[in-house]
């Protein structure tokens, strides 16, 4: 009901908007600021489903081309709107890292875009590139320049997440692609269910496999853009037990082997 009502206010403000009857449109906030998000979207994808996701979009006849888009999501932890704000000056490959400093958002319509702060102050930051994601956001990087032209948002051009037209990519309508895939994956594999996966989820999944890997809740903190540790810990609290009892059981093991823990 909310989701319906936040719906026609949108709506109406952007007529309104285009009728010259007000300057901005005050709906710009995310339903998902007002409601909860469902219980999947704290889920994260195991390895298996990770890798079978991955090999179903690079194997698809019409879903491969955005492989490199999906393999950069589940392996920086941006979020959406920063990922499709990059431009080429962001991306460091003589130090194999990405600057953060801006999202790309929607404007008073639903056909333009603007450029605003990161969601947080903390947001602004760099991300380490893995060989993996440094292959993709070169190839990114080439289909984005063979498209031969650029547009200019608030003063930023040179995006690298295009349409198949060569304009810029916005979030929503990636998540739309991303549902899309979805549905096409789960008619590919009906044997092996995949709870609802969005740009959202591949973020959470690469939090989750850090904190698995052993990254430190502070420097994860950074990673993630989270403006508090506390946000990171609350968010991924089920991962931090997991770990916490993985290593409470090595250390009793040890002590009942007569090995020393050492503090």
């Amino acid at each position: 009901m909310l989701r319906e009502v936040w719906r026609v206010l949108k709506g109406g403000y952007e007529m309104l908007v285009n009728d010259d009857v007000v300057r901005k449109n005050p709906v710009t906030f995310s339903c998902t600021d007002i409601v909860a998000r469902p219980e999947h979207d704290r889920k994260a994808m195991t390895k298996q489903q990770q890798k079978s996701w991955m090999e179903f979009i690079k194997n698809s006849v019409y879903y491969s081309r955005y492989y490199d888009e999906c393999l950069v999501l589940l392996n920086t932890g941006m979020r959406i709107s920063e990922f499709c704000g990059l431009t080429y000056g962001d991306l460091d490959f003589e130090n194999r890292r990405i600057k953060v400093d801006h999202q790309l958002l929607r404007g008073n319509t639903h056909s333009e875009f603007c450029i605003g702060p990161p969601k947080t102050s903390s947001g602004k930051r760099f991300i380490p590139m893995t060989t993996e994601v440094e292959k993709s956001m070169k190839q990114l990087v080439e289909k984005a320049r063979k498209m031969g032209f650029e547009q200019y948002i608030d003063g930023y051009t040179g995006f690298i997440v295009r349409t198949r037209e060569g304009l810029v990519r916005g979030g929503d309508d990636f998540n739309k692609l991303i549902r899309r895939a979805l549905l096409a994956y789960r008619r590919a594999h009906p044997d092996e269910p995949l709870f609802e996966v969005t740009p959202h989820i591949f973020r959470h999944t690469f939090c989750t496999n850090m904190l698995h890997a052993g990254v430190e809740i502070k420097e994860l903190q950074y990673l993630m853009g989270h403006s508090d540790a506390s946000i990171t810990l609350n968010v991924y609290s089920h991962t931090v037990y997991e770990k916490a009892e993985k290593q409470m059981l090595e250390a009793v093991e040890r002590l009942r082997e007569g090995t020393p823990l050492v503090c």
